[in-house]
């Protein structure tokens, strides 16, 4: 983590808890729109599917206060790793959404890499640490995870030279496309169940699956190309009072997501994208 800045960690979740999350993913999406179909993958398109289709990522609609969403941050292994890497026994979470994949219906953003740690803000000089839980293997050819190995390592400076004393106005910060740095971009190969962690000053995005990729099948049954939960926590005694204050009075009851800075409360638009014509509401 302190060299690379980043780090992916097998089975995170048991083969039993992978199981029960992804019955609880399709529960939750069910509950969003009832013709969703584990094994009809028609049931799979846009017309039908909550979230943002450019790029997979839902965090609107409740997504973040789903039952999967809620499973995944309960995880046993995953709170350890962020209390070791934290060195702090006691954690608050982040109400971040899920990213989503599915065969034949791919994402169209291209690449946005970023960092999401800036400068000037509160928390901007600490350890902050995103995970991810990945509950499908990503192949060489696949749609995933990027990032560029070290590039943590000179976020102040590179970051100072932009802003040249300025206050940011958000946590994170997109990068240039012409940014030298992007040349050692890589696409990190990713077993199912596991974790990928990395540092909030890490650069780092997501990219498309190359066309024509056959579709998953296991047992007979069709699957997603990508299914991530994205979960993140901080030191307890870090938080921002206030924030955690608003989380519970105002997030929980209001079915709202927050960013990935877990000690703020930062929220998403709950309807920001819209709704898919068949979905009902949480």
């Amino acid at each position: 983590m302190d060299e690379e800045g980043y780090v992916v960690l097998r089975d995170i979740i048991t083969e039993q808890e992978h199981e029960e999350g992804m019955s609880l993913f399709w529960e939750s999406m069910k509950q969003l729109n009832p013709k969703i179909d584990p094994n009809d993958t028609f049931t799979w398109q846009n017309s039908f599917w909550p979230g943002r289709f450019s790029d997979g990522i839902s965090t609107e609609h409740g997504i973040p206060h789903s039952k999967f969403m809620w499973y995944n941050r309960t995880r046993p292994a995953m709170i350890k790793i962020f209390s070791y890497l934290l060195n702090s026994p006691e954690l608050v979470v982040s109400f971040d959404g899920m990213i989503t994949f599915r065969p034949g219906i791919p994402t169209s953003s291209g690449f946005w890499p970023h960092v999401d740690q800036n400068i000037g803000l509160i928390g901007s000089e600490d350890y902050n640490i995103q995970g991810a839980i990945n509950y499908e293997a990503i192949g060489k050819d696949m749609g995933g995870f990027c990032c560029v190995p070290g590039s943590h390592k000179g976020w102040s400076s590179y970051l100072q030279d932009i802003y040249k004393g300025k206050t940011p106005k958000t946590h994170g910060h997109m990068i240039d496309y012409k940014d030298p740095r992007l040349v050692n971009l890589v696409k990190l190969v990713i077993p199912a169940r596991s974790a990928t962690i990395w540092l909030g000053k890490t650069i780092h995005c997501s990219t498309s699956s190359k066309p024509d990729i056959p579709m998953k099948v296991v047992d007979g049954k069709p699957r997603l190309d990508r299914l991530v939960a994205l979960v993140s926590y901080a030191e307890a005694d870090k938080a921002d009072l206030e924030s955690v204050k608003r989380k519970y009075l105002d997030c929980l009851p209001n079915n709202k997501g927050t960013t990935h800075w877990a000690r703020l409360c930062v929220i998403q638009p709950p309807n920001r994208w819209g709704r898919p014509k068949n979905s009902l509401p949480l």
